[in-house]
């Protein structure tokens, strides 16, 4: 049998990569922009959330558009326009521009996300899929670690301005490898063998056609579509904040210099690549020893979120390895739970065709997550005089909160049941065990 399914994974994963890596490059440039360009602490909170302000309306278009145009055409028109818009930060003159460049890159880069769940859920069977899942879901992480020691090296060689340039050039690279290689239908791809697509359409347990009896918005009249968007918001607000602010932490709390950024700020990142993959793995063997979804999907993101809380000791921390081991850890629990918890939409759907659908509507929380609290940060860092201990001690407490929600408040993980088609078998597949 033959394993193309993994090189769409990698691409997938490489996709997502270059994806976070742009969207935190700010994050790790700030400090050396805000002497040139006068940033103050709000202003630069308002740079952060900008970029969700597009982002967020048009995520859920882009997951309908995933289900009707495929993975190939969206993905493709999604990396080449973000490349740009990203180039174009290298040259800004003030907090304006900054802005404006935000929100065009949130607008274009809502396309990346649904694209990477609709190839996942085309390409892999249910046995896999939180394999499939945890590859590109630890794209987030491995970008955001690459963005430290990446562009810490390019604003060191070429300075800031030309470091957006160096990684642009990176996503317009990726497109002709996704373009030659991704099909929107495995039996379709010349180098997937027959025996490979009957695996992939054997493990799924429901047929794409039905799709079309589903429309998104009986998605939102589901009360377990809400729970699973206030959910993935507490778990989000903690991502936004280590992806905007933990930077300038190091730098400003402490003093880091552009080498231990580049070398030391990466320890949180590569915890949270490590803990994504563990995630994945042991969430398929216990699935295939028998223990249920819910037991699986709602243990990761409870264990790993509690474990994330942590963060808000970071202040209390003497020394420097203290502090790193503490960033670290809270790290690794975050990407452990986040795993489990953008895999949801794959459990939950209603039939398969709408999976990047809900994946779409649950980004929702990721994004309001990432539209308030790195602005909030900014407000309180403002008010405190750069005093990270209170914003610490809240991405602490959304952790703890989000761990409640799933907990106590999303019912268990099977598929959506809609009223109006509780006559029709199709739609349903029994509980997964």
């Amino acid at each position: 049998m033959t394993h193309v399914r993994w090189r769409i994974a990698v691409l997938c994963l490489c996709g997502n990569t270059l994806s976070w890596l742009d969207r935190s490059a700010l994050g790790v440039a700030l400090p050396y922009m805000k002497t040139e360009l006068g940033l103050d602490p709000v202003q630069a909170g308002y740079a952060f959330g900008a970029f969700v302000f597009l982002y967020l309306p048009a995520i859920l278009l882009s997951g309908a558009l995933a289900d009707r145009f495929g993975a190939l055409r969206l993905g493709a028109l999604a990396i080449g326009l973000w490349s740009v818009t990203i180039a174009l930060m290298g040259a800004v003159q003030g907090a304006v521009a900054i802005i404006l460049l935000r929100m065009l890159l949130g607008l274009f880069e809502s396309g990346g996300t649904p694209s990477w769940i609709k190839a996942t859920m085309t390409w892999f069977p249910r046995s896999e899929r939180a394999r499939g899942v945890a590859m590109f879901d630890s794209g987030a992480r491995f970008g955001a670690t690459l963005a430290l020691p990446v562009m810490a090296a390019l604003i060191g060689v070429v300075g800031w301005r030309l470091a957006f340039v160096g990684i642009a050039l990176l996503g317009l690279l990726w497109l002709p490898f996704w373009l030659r290689t991704y099909r929107d239908d495995p039996a379709s791809h010349p180098a997937a063998s027959r025996e490979e697509v009957d695996f992939i359409r054997s493990g799924q347990s429901r047929e794409a056609s039905d799709e079309a009896q589903v429309g998104w918005w009986e998605l939102l009249g589901s009360p377990t579509t809400w729970a699973l968007v206030v959910l993935t918001f507490f778990a989000a607000c903690q991502a936004w904040f280590n992806l905007a602010w933990v930077p300038t932490y190091l730098v400003e709390v402490r003093h880091f210099t552009l080498l231990r950024v580049g070398s030391l700020g990466a320890i949180p990142g590569i915890a949270g690549i490590a803990a994504g993959f563990m995630s994945g793995i042991l969430a398929d063997l216990l699935l295939k020893r028998g223990f249920s979804t819910t037991f699986v999907r709602k243990g990761c993101i409870v264990s790993g979120l509690a474990l994330s809380s942590c963060i808000a000791l970071t202040p209390l921390a003497t020394d420097l390895a203290m502090a790193m081991t503490l960033l670290a850890i809270a790290n690794f629990g975050l990407s452990f739970g986040s795993v489990a918890l953008y895999t949801l939409p794959l459990d939950l759907a209603p039939v398969p065709g709408r999976a990047s659908s809900l994946g779409g509507i649950q980004i929702v929380g990721t994004l309001s997550g990432g539209l308030s609290f790195p602005l909030l940060v900014g407000y309180l860092l403002h008010w405190s005089e750069g005093s990270f201990v209170l914003p610490l001690a809240l991405a602490g407490a959304t952790s703890l909160l989000a761990a409640c929600v799933c907990l106590f408040i999303l019912g268990p993980i099977s598929p959506i049941r809609l009223k109006r088609h509780e006559s029709a078998p199709l739609l349903h597949r029994a509980p997964a065990a």
